[in-house]
């Protein structure tokens, strides 16, 4: 995993972004990053999503709770 990736401005363009998130699930399927000053982990690619699901000793929603209530 690596910490604090930053985010290509493709991702939200308007202008096709798959050559971006490809790039991404190359570089590193899952990243980890601190969001709004939380450990947050961004996850690419369906078989690292599916790990991710399943193992919910190691990863967790509990930042929603935090911040949406």
């Amino acid at each position: 995993m690596q910490d604090e990736t930053p985010v290509p401005p493709s991702f939200f363009a308007a202008e096709d972004p798959s050559p971006a998130w490809a790039e991404a699930r190359r570089r590193c399927p899952v990243e980890s990053t601190s969001v709004l000053g939380a450990q947050s982990v961004r996850v690419l690619g369906h078989a690292p999503a599916e790990a991710v699901l399943r193992d919910s000793e190691s990863f967790s929603s509990e930042i929603n709770a935090r911040t949406m209530g």
